[in-house]
């Protein structure tokens, strides 16, 4: 097995790349705090079901289609020796 590792090349996108929404969306998303406090009676507990899963379950079309991608990947590789993979990939 090769100690030789492949450098990793990081790809860093500029702000400048990105469209005012996008960068807006993006900010939204990663400001959110939350903060929680131990419950009076130290007992934590889930809220009930009603009040969190308040809008109908979606199906994202373009994640489904990488999972199967990645499975048929996956499916490809089951049936090789892992030692012997290893000695390839590492």
């Amino acid at each position: 097995m090769s100690k030789c590792r492949k450098t990793q090349v990081q790809q860093l996108a500029s702000a400048a790349s990105f469209s005012p929404d996008i960068l807006a969306d993006i900010f939204e998303l990663f400001a959110k705090n939350f903060s929680y406090g131990k419950p009076l009676n130290n007992e934590w507990q889930l809220p009930d079901p009603s009040e969190i899963f308040t809008c109908d379950h979606t199906e994202f079309n373009a994640f489904l289609d990488l999972k199967n991608s990645l499975n048929e990947v996956k499916n490809l590789l089951s049936d090789k020796k892992l030692d012997e993979w290893h000695e390839h990939t590492a």
